[in-house]
C-alpha cells in the first residue's frame, strides 16, 4: 500500500486551520491501526511525506494562467474571495508559503518519529520516504 497525503493538512484558510504535529501523529496512529485490522498479514506500507507546495508558487506565480493574468494573481484573487483550496501555498505572500512548507515538514516528521519509536503492527511494515522535492 502507498499513504501519500500531499498537504491537505496545511491547505486550510489561515494558519490556526493547519494540522498542528501532535494531532497528526494521533490521527495517523489510529489510522495505522485501523490498517492493520483489514489488511492481510505480510502487507508493506509505504509512507511519503507531505508535499512542498512552495514549487507550486516558484513555478507558476510568474507564468499565464487560462484567464489571461499571471498565476499570482489568481491566487491573490481567490485568497481576497476566501476560496481559495490552499490558502498556504498558493499566496503571493512568502512569510505564509514558508510558514506552510515547514509545517508540512513538521508533520512529515511524525512519520519518521512513528518509526523511529519502534511502533510495530500486527499485519504490515512500514517504510517512510521524503517527498520526493525536500
Amino acid at each position: 500500500m502507498f499513504l501519500e497525503l500531499i498537504g491537505n493538512d496545511v491547505c486550510s484558510k489561515s494558519f490556526d486551520g493547519m494540522t498542528k504535529p501532535a494531532d497528526f501523529k494521533e490521527k495517523i496512529l489510529k489510522l495505522l491501526n485501523y490498517l492493520d485490522t483489514t489488511v492481510p498479514a505480510g502487507s508493506h506500507l509505504f509512507i511519503l511525506g507531505l508535499a512542498d507546495g512552495d514549487v507550486l508558487f516558484d513555478n507558476l506565480h510568474d507564468s499565464i494562467h487560462p484567464l489571461n493574468v499571471t498565476y499570482e494573481t489568481v491566487y491573490d484573487f481567490l485568497n481576497c474571495l476566501k476560496i481559495s483550496p490552499c490558502w498556504g501555498w498558493l499566496n503571493s505572500n512568502e512569510t505564509v508559503r514558508k510558514f506552510a512548507t515547514e509545517r508540512a515538514q513538521n508533520l512529515s516528521k511524525m512519520y519518521q518519529q512513528i518509526i523511529t519509536d519502534g511502533t510495530k503492527f500486527k499485519n504490515f511494515d512500514l517504510v517512510y520516504y521524503d517527498f520526493p522535492t525536500w
